[in-house]
């Protein structure tokens, strides 16, 4: 009876890890396209004060991998076994 409420309340953080893990991943590579490509446009940097998109934006990608890296870190977390 008891390995039933342990798979029970283990299929409920299913969703919560799967979105924290999608998140997590899109942050990397956002990250990591940020910090490769040049020329990304406006809509693609979340930001519109840039006068120039011919740049890298090695803060912004810094930022984004260190989320993601957290958000995969908290999913993984969140699947642990008790």
């Amino acid at each position: 009876m008891s390995s039933t409420s342990v798979s029970g309340s283990r299929s409920g953080k299913r969703p919560v890890v799967i979105v924290l893990a999608v998140l997590g991943v899109l942050a990397i590579v956002y990250g990591i396209i940020n910090l490769v490509v040049k020329g990304l446009p406006k809509a693609l940097t979340l930001y519109s004060g840039a006068k120039t998109t011919n740049v890298t934006h090695p803060l912004h990608a810094v930022v984004a991998l260190v989320i993601g890296v957290i958000l995969i870190g908290l999913a993984w977390w969140q699947n642990r076994k008790a």
